[in-house]
This record gives C-alpha cells, sequence and structure tokens, in this order.
C-alpha cells in the first residue's frame, strides 16, 4: 500500500484560530512558508526546523502536524516523521557554531562553554521526549512540560 503524507497544519491553525499572518509573526517564518506548510503538496519540503517552529508557536507535538494517509483513505500513525520536537533549535545552533567555526569567528575560550551549553539543552530535550513517549504509552496525551 502506498502511503503519502497529508499536511494537518490549516486544520490546527483553525481550530486554535491563527491566521498565517499571526503565525508567520509568531514563528519568524515568511507567509509564503507558512502557506508551504499548509498545502498537501509542498507540506514534505519544509526543513525539519520548520515544522519544529512551527509545531512550537501552535502548542503541538511536531508530527501532529502531519498525517499518513494510505491508498485506502485510512490515516496511519506517522511512524517516524519528526521524532523529537525541539531537536531543530538545537540543530540550528550547531549550524551556527559550524559556520562561526568555518569563518574562523571564535575566540579562545568561547566554542567549549557553548558545546556544554548545548549538550545540556539535548539532555533536557530528551528527558521531556522520553517523558512524553512514556505518558503516551500509558495513554495519557499531554504534553509532559
Amino acid at each position: 500500500m502506498n502511503k503519502r503524507i497529508r499536511s494537518n497544519v490549516k486544520r490546527i491553525m483553525e481550530e486554535k484560530g491563527e491566521t498565517i499572518r499571526s503565525l508567520a509573526q509568531k514563528t519568524g517564518l515568511a507567509e509564503q512558508t507558512i502557506l508551504r506548510a499548509r498545502a498537501d503538496d509542498t507540506f514534505n519540503t519544509c526543513r525539519f526546523g520548520t515544522i519544529g517552529k512551527i509545531a512550537m508557536a501552535l502548542d503541538v507535538l511536531p508530527e501532529e502536524l502531519a498525517i499518513i494517509v494510505g491508498d485506502d483513505g485510512v490515516h496511519h500513525k506517522p511512524e517516524t516523521l519528526i521524532q523529537y520536537g525541539r531537536y531543530w533549535e538545537i540543530n540550528e545552533r550547531l549550524e551556527g557554531i559550524v559556520k562561526k567555526l568555518s569563518e574562523g569567528g571564535f575566540k579562545e575560550g568561547e566554542l567549549v562553554p557553548e558545546l556544554k551549553k548545548i549538550h545540556e539543552d539535548l539532555r533536557k530535550t530528551t528527558d521531556v521526549f522520553e517523558t512524553i513517549v512514556k505518558k503516551k504509552k500509558n495513554g495519557d496525551h499531554s504534553k509532559g512540560e
């Protein structure tokens, strides 16, 4: 059976009373990017960071922004779709470090403390994610924060 990803962003935005403009302002994303995330045929072109920003602004888990639909029209659980809610931010910070390193922009002693901060944030994010998974396994669908 073939499966395809459909966007759930528009429905969630409507439920939460968000407009394209208000969500763009909350996320710092362009309105065109929000439109791309709302459309079934372009949702899959969005970067994980974009999905993460939209999810955080809408106060949902990233995997809630997509629905996987089979040929039979049945909605399937998003097995592997964006498992970790806040990792996008950590990834962007790491990308910033790589860019700064490539430009020779770190002063002596700056890099290690920044990496330690990222490591701590990653550990905290992992702890939150593990709590969410445990609660969902036990039938509690709150985000556990």
